[in-house]
């Protein structure tokens, strides 16, 4: 019941009562044949999945029965192997739920964001930035028809001390910034197996959890 609740499957009492029929067949099963203990372990928790529970589609299978044997060791292994009181056998147990509730509940978000990366390499004349870039989907911010990309500022080259650069004025939600914004000397994006050569300009900023944010109209 838990493990369907973590990945959003329907509970079907017949399937639930099935499987535990199954696995209450088992357990009599190895006290009487303990040469068959190992296999009844390993193909008896296949079994209950494949009898009590609701089937997914592809590889979320393969993920929701590990999940069993996960939530399985996490509260009967750890007690036969460590000897474990039952206190610690709650502890375990609750912390596996929680685990695999928020692996299954971020899972899409980790795919979504993986989708919007891209390797960019930034320019000037005495640096080359190697950088992984976000698409940032709500970043169409242009100055002359040149989009412009936001760099976290811990890689700011000392060379562009001493360089020009252009007074950007920035709109955001609630309010309105003046910027430094730098052109390179080349913008290179890489999408799939090609590259793409872009005029930007350059803003360095605090980005605390990536390297840049990249425009919509990079890929336009």
């Amino acid at each position: 019941v838990v493990i369907e609740t973590i990945y959003k499957s329907k509970i079907k009492k017949m399937k639930v009562v099935f499987g535990g029929l199954v696995g209450g067949f088992i357990v009599v099963f190895s006290l009487f044949y303990n040469n068959f203990d190992l296999y009844l372990k390993i193909f008896g928790g296949i079994l209950i999945c494949v009898v009590g529970m609701e089937k997914l589609e592809g590889f979320r299978n393969i993920a929701k029965y590990s999940s069993f044997y996960t939530l399985n060791l996490a509260s009967v292994g750890f007690v036969q192997a460590f000897e474990i009181n039952t206190h610690y056998l709650v502890f375990f147990g609750l912390t596996a739920i929680i685990l695999l509730y928020l692996v299954e509940s971020n899972k899409n978000l980790i795919i979504f964001l993986n989708q919007l990366k891209y390797n960019i390499i930034v320019n000037f004349h005495k640096t080359s930035l190697r950088l992984v870039g976000y698409l940032d989907t709500g970043n169409f911010s242009e100055y002359d028809g040149y989009p412009i990309i936001y760099v976290s500022s811990k890689y700011y080259p000392k060379e562009l001390l001493f360089r020009d650069y252009i007074d950007v004025r920035i709109a955001t939600v609630n309010t309105t910034s003046n910027l430094k914004a730098y052109e390179p000397v080349s913008c290179i994006i890489e999408v799939g197996r090609k590259k793409k050569e872009i005029k930007v300009l350059v803003v360095f900023c605090d980005l605390k959890s990536v390297d840049c944010l990249m425009n919509v109209k990079m890929l336009l």
